[in-house]
């Protein structure tokens, strides 16, 4: 049996993990599929069941959290016993505590809160999820330069975490030369076995991202690939994804749309049935491997209701309302009320819905509605979405279209970046932060005039309440407000006009009382625009 010793005070604490390299001493056809690695690892009062990785020829590697100060010792078992490189190795490490200024690694991982609606860090600090969509970020159409463009641009704008897939994209059937990465795809030809050279660029870019404060989400897969791999091949797959990345303060989708049928499928029903039982049955081996207690989902094709069996699995729900336009923020909210009744509670994240640009519509106007319809209505998150960053079109070669034959738009990645919706939603969040917006419960006690609108965006205007003293509304542009109920009878609230393009105080409206019975007639707004009106008891 063999021995190491090593003490460590995490000169790699940028990315955030430490490695531990161990070679195996017998030789292997497949290693991915032949063999496997785990260790245990325990610092006396708890004891962490860690999956090792094969990362190419003889070597395997276990990844550990580099921000979780403590002594330990670690002993590795292999399922080929008679390897002594791998199976019986005992290390023993210490980890320093953490001294630098960087979030994820100060306040640790994601949790459900104690209210099961919102998320927090692992001490309990808290965090708002606006995410962004980079679904083929990893493939080598995005350059290195263009990838640290967006991190910087992100960063810098306040959002807080990243979509993307690792390497099963969608739009493509397997083995699509768009989705090749610099070394290959991430699986040799017909799922034989894993491609470790493509995930070690993928490396640089977590990195990158947490490097940055950005949570990366990491989407296994699109669902339909259960179909060309097996359950087998895809839990291997998920595994090893988490072996490599689990150590890192991630989220984790297992599967993108993960009950969506393969686009040319001639039985979809029946194929979605399967779908449906191989993806419980990866979520279920996805609890029990999850020793390092990162939340997970699945990104769902709808309402996220029909994904599982057992719909308990996962931690937060993932909606997806589609694009087109008014009609799917109406979907949206009707999701997002349907997942708020549901048993057992959980957080929410409106996680895909109008894409700016997609169809060479939904411009940022549609950004703020579905921002804030989302938010208001009960979810603790949007992840929003250009289109042309998520398919990572270039200038004259735009990623084209899917096998469906539908070609989504041509807006240059670059391009897509600049659009404003990001800025305006961006200035959302930062706004709710320096507010109560933890305490925001949705609130229906209030009317509005007809709307000349027309698009019936599900009974808009949107308001939530932090208890019974505040109140944050929502309404359009050709949604004129009346009344709003439930107040103290008699009482003085003060009104204020915030700009939902900027998140800054426009217009200070004085303040106003409350009827004998409690409601109070709200006055006729300065410009017709979109607002939003917080209305404060005095």
């Amino acid at each position: 049996m063999k021995m190491n010793h090593i003490t460590m005070s995490i000169a790699r604490k940028s990315s955030g993990f430490v490695e531990f390299d161990f070679t195996a001493e017998k030789a292997y056809d497949d290693p991915f599929c032949d063999i496997e690695l785990n260790a245990s690892v325990n610092d006396g009062a708890m004891t962490y069941s860690v999956p090792g990785f094969w990362d190419g020829g003889n070597c395997w590697k276990i990844r550990f959290p580099g921000y979780l100060p403590g002594h330990y010792r670690m002993v590795t078992s292999c399922s080929n016993t008679g390897d002594e490189g791998l199976h019986g190795v005992k290390v023993e490490f210490a980890i320093e505590p953490y001294t630098g200024n960087n979030p994820l690694f100060v306040h640790g991982g994601l949790k459900v809160s104690p209210d099961r609606r919102h998320f927090v860090h692992a001490d309990g600090a808290p965090f708002f999820w606006l995410g962004d969509t980079w679904w083929m970020a990893f493939c080598s159409r995005m350059s290195d330069r263009m990838f640290d463009h967006m991190v910087r641009d992100r960063a810098e704008k306040g959002f807080s975490i990243i979509q993307l897939v690792a390497g099963l994209y969608p739009d493509m059937e397997p083995f699509d030369p768009r989705g090749d990465h610099d070394d290959g795809w991430v699986w040799t030809h017909d799922f034989a076995t894993i491609n470790p050279a493509a995930f070690k660029a993928i490396d640089r870019r977590i990195d990158r991202l947490v490097e940055a404060r950005l949570i990366p989400c990491i989407v296994g897969g699109w669902g339909y690939y259960l179909r060309f791999m097996g359950v087998e091949k895809m839990w291997r797959h998920i595994r090893f994804l988490y072996a490599r990345y689990g150590a890192l303060p991630t989220v984790f989708a297992l599967a993108g749309e993960a009950v969506m049928p393969w686009y040319l499928a001639t039985d979809k029903v029946e194929e979605q049935r399967w779908l449906r039982d191989g993806w419980t049955e990866i979520c279920s081996r996805f609890r029990k491997l999850n020793t390092f207690k990162r939340l997970f989902s699945l990104h769902s094709s709808s309402d996220g209701s029909d994904q599982l069996n057992d719909y308990s699995l996962i931690d937060f729900e993932m909606i997806q309302a589609g694009h087109s336009m008014h009609h799917s923020i109406n979907t949206g909210i009707r999701y997002i009320r349907e997942a708020l009744a549901r048993r057992p509670e959980r957080p929410i994240v409106n996680s895909e819905v109008c894409y700016e640009g997609i169809f060479e519509n939904n411009r940022e106007d549609t950004q703020r509605l579905a921002f804030w319809s989302s938010i208001l209505s009960g979810c603790c998150g949007m992840t929003y979405g250009a289109n042309g960053i998520w398919q990572v079109n270039l200038p004259g070669q735009p990623f084209g279209p899917s096998p469906s034959m539908i070609s989504w738009g041509n807006t240059p990645v670059e391009k897509a970046l600049m659009l404003p919706g990001a800025e305006q939603i961006a200035a959302g969040k930062r706004f709710l932060e320096q507010n109560v917006w933890r305490q925001l419960s949705p609130y229906t006690a209030i009317s509005a005039g007809i709307s000349f609108s027309g698009n019936n965006y599900s009974d808009m205007p949107f308001a939530a309440a932090a208890g019974s003293d505040a109140f944050l509304i929502y309404c359009g542009p050709l949604q004129p407000l009346r009344s709003i109920d439930g107040l103290d009878a008699s009482a003085p609230y003060w009104l204020r006009l915030v700009n939902p393009s900027t998140g800054t105080l426009d217009y200070d409206l004085g303040n106003f009382l409350s009827n004998d019975s409690g409601s109070l007639l709200l006055p006729v707004l300065p410009l017709a625009r979109d607002w939003l009106m917080i209305i404060v008891r005095s």
